[in-house]
């Protein structure tokens, strides 16, 4: 090439391409007609071959030129995304995230994250729904969400998911109660004793049914709660005992004893994203939030 290729060359000749006229091209870059014009005759000559033919008066990009204009288009794409992957960087301290809670982690757990997390982040703005499990893997699934926090690693095709845990499960009691005292709650311990459960039909219920079947213990299944929540008053409220995830905790102990749990009752929760989703600078420094505070459980004795 006897010149070196400038990209004002290779502007116009983008705009003329997709814009199919001088004229229109002119008008996208703000320039006039005949610069158009010299623009593209200049870039003939460096690349040494001919990019549009006139035909009955129209301009029709030729072979070699729509070759080229392909490679433009690619690295204009290219520079498209450098500037998304700025906009992430930027939005690392400012922007809109929504995402999804269940609801026995939308009190105590999603506020400490909160807390540490927006601390600096003046500019930043977080919508929570707290909704079931199932409603937002649903939601993640169909981008309406940036992260969810599910019962547990889900295999939505459509999502990613980062486990969070295991955590052991913790009994709690009410203050008072005849095991309070004990250093270890052991399944046999719990042999007729009123016991609050999740209700029917999660798999937390489930495998916790399962594992006292397994050991022969039969409890009082008394209550069957929809929430961790509405669980961890009835508790309070001296009605039985429950087994609950440590994430589940709010920091509220005074009206209830909480102790280890023997055997040991692995619980693993589930952080969600859309699969294609960006995971920009904000989302990547809320997920490194929420996978800190959950290897920090609020647990008290």
């Amino acid at each position: 090439m006897a010149e070196r290729l400038n990209l004002r060359q290779i502007e116009a000749f983008k705009a003329v391409v997709e814009a199919g006229t001088v004229n229109r091209a002119a008008e996208i870059l703000c320039i006039t007609q005949p610069a158009v014009s010299k623009l593209i005759a200049s870039l003939e000559r460096t690349v040494g071959f001919a990019l549009f033919d006139r035909i009955r008066g129209r301009l029709v990009t030729t072979t070699e030129g729509m070759e080229l204009y392909e490679e433009v288009y690619r690295t204009f794409l290219g520079i498209a995304r450098i500037g998304q992957a700025a906009e992430a960087i930027r939005t690392h301290r400012q922007g809109h995230l929504v995402i999804g809670v269940m609801p026995a982690l939308s009190t105590g757990f999603i506020q400490r994250v909160l807390k540490n997390f927006l601390a600096g982040r003046p500019e930043v703005r977080v919508s929570i729904h707290a909704r079931s499990s199932q409603f937002i893997v649903d939601a993640l699934a169909n981008r309406q969400l940036d992260l969810g926090l599910i019962v547990s690693p889900s295999d939505h095709p459509l999502l990613r998911c980062e486990k969070l845990g295991p955590h052991n499960a913790l009994c709690i009691l009410p203050t008072g109660h005849r095991l309070a005292a004990a250093d270890v709650i052991r399944a046999e311990d719990l042999a007729g004793e009123p016991f609050i459960s999740l209700g029917e039909g999660t798999t937390y219920r489930h495998r916790m049914d399962e594992l006292f079947a397994s050991l022969g213990v039969e409890r009082q299944l008394r209550i069957e709660a929809s929430s961790a929540q509405t669980l961890y008053g009835l508790v309070a409220e001296g009605l039985g005992v429950a087994l609950i995830d440590p994430l589940y905790l709010d920091g509220r102990h005074d009206r209830v004893v909480t102790k280890p749990f023997h055997p040991a009752f692995p619980l693993e929760l589930g952080l969600g994203m859309p699969l294609d989703g960006p995971k920009t600078g904000l989302v990547a420094a809320l997920a490194a939030e929420i996978h800190r505070a959950a290897a920090t459980p609020v647990v008290a004795i």
